[in-house]
Formats: structure tokens, C-alpha cells, sequence
């Protein structure tokens, strides 16, 4: 997590208490998002791709022009997803966010009209980005369940760039076996607006039963006063002017 992002999350209004008061995040399931837009609802929100590695095939020998060999595999590996909207000056922001930028991020976050939602920033991200690396460090000492994190990368590529990253963090791991997880961290360049951070969460079978039971929430204490409420995009608009100094 850079030090200096500012992170931008999105909250059902209905679930805004307890995500201030409890700091109940939810882990959606990759297959829910998958559904969302297979559905035909919001495309901003699901994506059918959600944690589909489908890399390329290429075949050769002399079959290759008498049987149907398929152009593409997919895979997919279910997980849990906590995502927020993240930008780090010089990356995501160049120099400074322009209004434009600004105004095109809050449509895609408003987007879902399906139900009222609270904007929220955080005063200092890296005390929840802890919090959470905690808990997940602590699920995977209690029950085995791996887990990732990182800024989301879009791609027109998604295969390609998932296996880059796999032996970025996986380096001594076979390319396809790792590009099975890190696939949960590369989405189509068309989302690239939301530009997503993400907490990806592997669950063993006692897992996925223990957080069914807490409809995929897991709990890292009061968030109150890291939490900053934005109504409006004027205010958003005021509130993430970032520049740089000079000395």
C-alpha cells in the first residue's frame, strides 16, 4: 500500500453503521460478481470475467489440423473480494486530479442505482490497511486460507498480465498455477475508472462455511475516526486536490 494514497470507499448506506462502528467489510465471492453481470444488471458492479484465467493455447504436431483442439482453457479459482478505489499521486493522478477525472469517478461509483450508497475517505488508509492484513494473516494461521493484496491492473490482456504478475510474486511457481490467483488482480481495461485496490481471500472449505454464516463479513473494529462521509461531487471534488511541491 503506497503511504500517500487516498482511498475512496463505497458503502451501502443500510450497512453504514456497522461498517463504522464494527468495521464490517464485505468480502464479496467472485461467482456473485460473475452473476451480477451475467444477469443483465450493472456492469460496473459485476463483471463475468471476475477471476477468469482463460490463457491462449497454442497447439502443434501433426493433429493440429484434424482435431478440434480449443483456442482457449479457463480456469477459475473461487475467492472473496474487499475492494476499494485507490489513487497515488504520479500514478493514478499525474500531477493533480482533474475535474473531469473526478466527476467520471463518482458517476462509476454512483453508477448502481440498485441501492443508496455512502462515499467514505479515509484519514489515514494505512491504519485499516493493517487491520486488514492482520485479519486475513490471522484467518490464514487459524484455518489455512491464503490470501493477496494489490492495486488492480487493467489490462486488454488479461492472461498475459496475470502470469507476469504470478512470477512477480510467485516467482518459483509454475507460470499457469499462479496466474490462477493473481487473475483476481487483473481486470478488462474498461474498468479501469474504478481503479481498484484489493484484498483477495483464498477460503479452505471450513472457511467459506464460517463467513457464509456472516453473509461474507469479516469485522476489524471501529472505523469512526478514520472515516471521512462525502455527499456529493463537489465535495469529493474539494476534498481529493492532490499536488505536488516543490522545493
Amino acid at each position: 500500500m503506497t503511504s500517500n494514497s487516498l482511498i475512496i470507499k463505497l458503502v451501502d448506506k443500510r450497512h453504514l453503521h456497522q461498517f463504522l462502528k464494527v468495521g464490517e467489510l464485505h468480502f464479496g465471492t467472485t461467482v456473485q460478481y460473475q452473476e451480477i453481470e451475467n444477469s443483465g444488471k450493472n456492469c460496473g458492479i459485476g463483471d463475468r470475467l471476475e477471476g477468469d484465467y482463460d490463457p491462449i493455447i497454442k497447439t502443434t504436431g501433426i493433429l493440429k489440423r484434424t482435431v478440434n483442439f480449443p483456442k482457449k482453457l479457463h480456469f477459475f479459482r473461487p475467492a472473496n473480494i474487499f475492494c476499494t478505489t485507490q489513487l497515488r499521486p504520479g500514478i493514478e493522478t499525474n500531477e493533480f486530479i482533474k475535474p473531469e477525472v473526478i466527476k467520471g469517478l463518482y458517476e462509476s461509483l454512483m453508477s448502481d442505482t440498485n441501492y443508496p450508497k455512502q462515499i467514505v475517505l479515509f484519514k489515514d488508509y494505512n491504519v485499516i490497511h493493517s487491520r486488514i492484513v492482520n485479519k486475513l494473516q490471522t484467518i490464514f494461521v487459524e484455518s489455512g486460507s491464503e490470501h493477496m493484496e494489490g492495486p488492480v491492473i487493467y489490462s486488454n490482456v488479461r492472461a498475459i498480465d496475470a502470469e507476469l504478475l504470478g512470477q512477480k510474486l510467485n516467482p518459483r511457481e509454475p507460470r499457469m498455477k499462479s496466474a490462477v490467483s493473481t487473475i483476481n488482480l487483473v481486470k478488462d481495461r474498461k474498468f479501469e475508472i474504478e481503479k481498484e485496490y484489493r484484498y483477495v481471500l483464498f477460503p479452505s472449505e471450513g472457511m467459506k462455511q464460517r463467513l457464509q454464516k456472516h453473509h461474507n463479513n469479516i469485522y476489524i473494529g471501529n472505523l469512526e475516526d478514520q472515516a471521512v462521509l462525502i455527499d456529493s461531487v463537489d465535495e469529493l471534488q474539494s476534498s481529493i486536490q492532490i499536488t505536488f511541491g516543490y522545493q
